[in-house]
C-alpha cells in the first residue's frame, strides 16, 4: 500500500515533468515510425494556462487527455504491443491519481472512445485492461478501475454480443464482496461436527484463509500465518479471529490438515457452496480476505501474508492510519 506522502511526491513529479513539456509538432512530423523511440511514453498533452496552480485539476486533465497525441488509426503505433503496454501501464497510474471517481471514469471513456477508430486497437485495450487490472498477480491489479473499463466494453458497440459475455461475467464476479461492503454470510462445518456461520464471528476483525488441503501453495501460506508472531499475539489476546475455510477436497483430508494448525484458530469446511461461486468469486486458491469487526470487507483475494500484511496491521491498529488510495 502506498502512503499518501508517496502519492503526493509522485504527483508533484508528474506535474513538474508535464508542465515542462509541450508537444513538438516538427519532431512528430519527421519521426520515423519504425524508430525505437516508439517505445517511449506518449508526449503529454499541452496544459491550458487556466489549470496551472491547481494540482488536482492538472492531474485529472492529464489522465483524461493522456491518449490525445495518439491516432489509433496509425496502427504502427496503436498495434505495437510494447508501445501500448508501456503507455497503458502509465495510464493506469495516472488513473490512480485522479481526484474523483468521476474524473477517472471520464478518462477511461475517452480512451475507449478514441480506440473505437480501429477494431484491433480497441481489442488490444480490452486485452491489456484484463492483463494489468484483473490478473491476480499483476502489481497494478485494481478492481475499481477495471470495473470502469468493463462498463465501457459492455456499453460500447464495438464488441459482439458473444465477445461481451466475458466482460459481463467478470463484472458480476467483481461486484461480489467488494471492498467496503458487508461480506456475504455463509455457514461451515466445524471440527466438532457442528455448524457455524461467518456472521457469528462478528465483534472482532476476521482473517479468512480459503484453501485446499492438497495445495502446496496453500500449505506455505498456512505455515506463514502459523509462524507469525504478530498474528499469534493478536489471536491469543482476543484481537483477531482467524478462520481457515477448506473449500476444496475431501472432508477427511480437511480434518487431517486442520488438526495440525493452531487450536486457537477457527477451522471450517464448506466445499459445496463455494464450488459454484454463487457466494464468493475466489480468483485463486489460496485466497485471503480481511473483515473488520462489523463484517465489512477490508481486503480480498490476497495471495499470501505479505500481500495482506499492511491491511492486517492497520486493522489491528499496529500502524499509523494511512489515507485511502483514490480508487474510483
Amino acid at each position: 500500500m502506498r502512503s499518501a506522502i508517496q502519492y503526493a511526491l509522485t504527483l508533484v513529479l508528474f506535474i513538474s515533468l508535464w508542465s515542462a513539456c509541450t508537444p513538438n509538432k516538427q519532431s512528430q512530423q519527421t519521426a520515423n515510425p519504425q524508430d525505437s523511440t516508439l517505445i517511449t511514453p506518449l508526449q503529454p498533452p499541452f496544459m491550458p494556462d487556466y489549470l496551472r496552480g491547481n494540482a488536482a485539476a492538472q492531474q485529472d486533465y492529464l489522465a483524461q487527455n493522456f491518449w490525445r497525441n495518439l491516432d489509433f488509426t496509425d496502427t504502427i503505433r496503436s498495434l505495437n504491443r510494447d508501445f501500448m503496454e508501456q503507455n497503458f501501464a502509465d495510464f493506469i497510474f495516472s488513473l490512480q491519481l485522479c481526484s474523483t471517481p468521476q474524473a477517472a471514469q471520464t478518462a477511461v471513456a475517452n480512451l475507449c472512445g478514441a480506440a473505437q477508430e480501429h477494431l484491433k486497437a480497441y481489442k488490444l485495450i480490452v486485452e491489456l485492461a484484463q492483463k494489468y487490472l484483473y490478473e491476480p498477480n499483476s502489481p497494478q491489479y485494481n478492481e475499481a478501475i477495471y470495473l470502469l473499463f468493463l462498463d465501457r466494453f459492455i456499453a460500447d458497440s464495438v464488441l459482439s454480443e458473444a465477445e461481451k459475455i466475458r466482460p459481463q461475467a467478470q463484472k458480476e464476479a467483481l461486484l461480489k464482496n467488494r471492498q467496503g461492503t458487508p461480506a456475504t454470510d455463509f455457514s461451515f462445518q466445524t471440527l466438532d461436527g457442528g455448524t457455524a456461520k461467518l456472521s457469528g464471528l462478528k465483534g472482532l476483525p476476521v482473517a479468512i484463509i480459503f484453501y485446499d488441503p492438497e495445495c502446496d501453495v496453500c500449505q506455505g501460506v498456512l505455515q506463514d500465518f502459523s509462524s507469525d508472531a504478530v498474528i499469534a499475539d493478536a489471536v491469543q489476546n482476543g484481537l483477531l479471529t482467524l478462520l481457515t475455510l477448506c473449500v476444496e477436497g475431501d472432508p477427511a483430508d480437511w480434518r487431517a490438515k486442520a488438526q495440525t494448525l493452531p487450536r486457537e484458530w477457527t477451522h471450517g469446511y464448506n466445499a459445496a457452496d463455494f464450488s459454484s461461486e454463487q457466494l464468493y468469486s475466489l480468483r485463486s486458491i489460496p485466497s485471503i480476505y480481511l473483515l473488520d469487526a462489523q463484517g465489512v470487507v477490508i481486503c480480498k483475494d490476497g495471495a499470501d501474508l505479505q500481500a495482506v500484511r499492511p491491511d492486517l496491521e492497520h486493522l489491528l491498529g499496529l500502524t499509523p492510519s494511512e489515507a485511502p488510495l483514490p480508487h474510483p
